[in-house]
């Protein structure tokens, strides 16, 4: 049920709205001269993704992600707000690598998209990312980034669909398809269960 409703979806977004596609490659191309011109429109500059991402000195690794964070406390608290109990990442490090790969299993399942060898590089931020801004999805490095006190399950699959989307096709799909895959993730994310 869930692969046929994702099926049609694609196919309403592929092939009955032509004139939504071209409205989308307009606006992507004028983001991509505008983004020449001046830097990119959505998220930070590569320079200032090297900044951000300069202070993570420690990394955990799980089946498909690089976490990446400065102090323990970090990943205490990103895997805890996954699971929703309280545990020493160290004391069980195997547990919290599960549940970030049974996110993206689920989101794999939902979206029927499996790209081959999926890794994405995941990193924690003590502090809001911006103004309404608490997780982004960073399509140049192939990265997720987490505000600590945003991050639940469900921020993290909506944000894990846009990386898996992205990893799927052969090239980058339409911002809109990917937020509409990205919702239709959010809605059915824990729905069987």
């Amino acid at each position: 049920m869930i692969r046929s409703s994702c099926y049609f979806l694609l196919f309403l977004i592929l092939f009955v709205s032509p004139h939504f596609i071209n409205a989308e490659s307009t606006t992507e191309k004028a983001i991509q001269s505008q983004e020449k011109a001046s830097g990119p429109l959505n998220g930070p500059a590569i320079s200032e993704i090297t900044t951000i991402t300069s202070g993570f000195d420690k990394i955990f690794k799980t089946k498909y992600s690089h976490i990446y964070y400065s102090r323990d406390e970090h990943i205490d608290t990103f895997i805890w707000r996954l699971g929703g109990q309280r545990r020493e990442f160290m004391d069980n490090t195997e547990l919290a690598s599960n549940r970030v790969d049974r996110i993206v299993n689920r989101v794999q399942t939902i979206l029927d998209m499996w790209p081959d060898n999926f890794k994405v590089n995941i990193y924690l931020h003590p502090q809001a990312l911006g103004p309404n801004k608490v997780a982004y999805y960073e399509y140049k490095t192939a990265s997720l980034h987490f505000a600590l006190d945003y991050a639940s399950d469900g921020v993290v699959a909506h944000e894990m669909a846009h990386a898996i989307v992205n990893q799927y096709f052969p090239s980058r799909a339409p911002s809109k398809m990917q937020e509409i895959l990205s919702q239709y993730v959010d809605e059915h994310l824990w729905s069987d269960y």
